[in-house]
């Protein structure tokens, strides 16, 4: 009996290992730091030669050059992308999309006072006041 539980727990604990690996992030999403990249090259006796290392810069350096679009070794920063439209342009197309929705110019005057979508709130309190009087029977204003 204690044999076969101790075979059963080696031949399960490399699947639980693998498992607990798995349960964390994935490798593809771990990018190591170039120092552990360097030290594990070296471990293995993997030492990039000068040239590659210069090819691997430059390489950097193209790709910095492309997405940011300034040179990587400049100090002054990228000078910001002129905006997509000026103020008047945004107010002109705002107003083209009000007049859509609404069917008539931003500017154009009211038609006359707001109608009012139902009766004044004073006389609905004095209703809900009453509803409650008449399920409670009590005053839904007394104090206690």
């Amino acid at each position: 009996m204690h044999r076969a539980a101790v075979t059963a727990f080696l031949l399960l604990a490399p699947a639980g290992a693998a498992h607990a690996q798995a349960v964390g992030v994935p490798p593809i999403e771990q990018e190591p730091r170039p120092g552990v990249v360097q030290q594990r090259e070296q471990a293995l006796g993997v030492v990039p030669s000068q040239r590659q290392e210069r090819r691997q810069g430059q390489e950097v350096d193209r790709l910095y050059q492309d997405l940011t679009g300034q040179n990587p070794a400049s100090t002054a920063p990228a000078p910001m992308p002129p905006p997509l439209a000026t103020p008047q342009q945004d107010a002109r197309g705002t107003d083209q999309i009000y007049q859509q929705l609404m069917g008539q110019s931003p500017n154009a005057p009211t038609r006359g006072p707001l109608p009012q979508m139902g009766p004044p709130l004073s006389s609905q309190a004095g209703s809900v006041d009453q509803l409650y009087r008449d399920m409670t029977g009590q005053n839904p204003n007394a104090t206690r």
